[in-house]
Formats: structure tokens, C-alpha cells, sequence
């Protein structure tokens, strides 16, 4: 396999040493092999994009927040005894900060990237479905991705909202 050995470095669900928590911050970094790195690429591209261009200068701390935010909580909630990698937790953020935002912020450049962002990536919400996702696909962080999307979406429309009265 591609970068397989690199498994043992990921997220591992309620293992409480060194190799179980470095997978937090490690797990998006990781993949299975090359078909699972092709394929979150090609999810990860656009919706990073659209996360630049919906938070301009912000994308490092959104990722960091989708990132560890999704990783405690598949550590916390995630099925004891499994490993988790790939970068699919931090997509599936991407697509919750892209849709969710505009509900906190509304204005139309929001609302028109949410859109967008819906008509092209809708088939994401099956993957977020313990009865709908493939086997051996982390639901969990695909689910708990989607809901640290909304809170950096939330947390930024504050951050957002505070520019602008400062600004004023």
C-alpha cells in the first residue's frame, strides 16, 4: 500500500497514549494509498477553495479548527479498537463551513457559494450516515467534520461581524 506503515499513526479512538492522540492532528495527513489520497484531493481541492474565497486570510485557522475539532470528537465518540486516516473528516468541514456560514452570515456572496456548494457536493450527506456511508468509511468523520465546518462557520462570522464594527 501507498503510505500504509503511516497507518499507525492514525487516529485511534479512545486510546489515551502518545501514538493514540498524535493522530488527531496526523489523520488528515494520512491515507490509505494512492486511490484514497486521488480521491480526497479531488473533494479537498474545490471546497478548500471556496473556503479561502468565502474567509480570505483565515483559511489556516479554519482548517486547524475543522481539523482537531473533527479528530477530538472521532477520538472521543469514534468505534474503539478502529484507526482512522485521511483527510475526508476535514472535506466534509470544508462542506459544512461552506454551506452553514452563509446561514450565519447572510449576504449574497454567501448565499450564492452555499448554493453552489450544495448543487455540486450533495451526495456528501449519505457519507455522513452509519447505514448509507461504505463500509470502512469513517461515518464519524465525515459526521463530526460536517458539525466543526458549522462551528468554524459560526466562529468566523463572529470574527467577521467584530471587523466590521471596528472597522465602522
Amino acid at each position: 500500500m501507498f503510505l500504509n506503515p503511516l497507518d499507525a499513526f492514525g487516529l485511534r479512538p479512545g486510546r489515551a497514549d502518545t501514538l493514540g492522540l498524535i493522530g488527531i492532528f496526523a489523520a488528515p495527513f494520512l491515507h490509505g494509498n494512492a486511490q484514497h489520497l486521488i480521491g480526497n484531493t479531488i473533494g479537498y481541492v474545490p471546497l478548500a477553495s471556496l473556503t479561502i474565497l468565502k474567509a480570505p486570510g483565515q483559511f489556516n485557522k479554519n482548517f486547524w479548527i475543522i481539523s482537531v475539532l473533527t479528530g477530538a470528537a472521532v477520538w472521543v465518540m469514534g468505534q474503539p479498537g478502529s484507526i482512522h486516516v485521511g483527510a475526508s473528516g476535514t472535506i466534509y468541514g470544508f462542506f459544512g463551513f461552506c454551506l452553514l456560514s452563509a446561514v450565519f452570515r447572510l449576504d449574497f456572496p454567501n448565499l450564492v457559494c452555499a448554493v453552489l456548494t450544495w448543487i455540486v457536493f450533495q451526495d456528501l450527506i449519505g457519507g455522513m450516515s452509519p447505514t448509507l456511508a461504505s463500509q470502512g468509511i469513517s461515518w464519524e468523520g465525515h459526521l463530526f467534520g460536517f458539525l466543526s465546518g458549522a462551528i468554524a462557520g459560526y466562529l468566523d462570522s463572529i470574527s467577521q461581524q467584530k471587523q466590521q464594527e471596528i472597522s465602522h
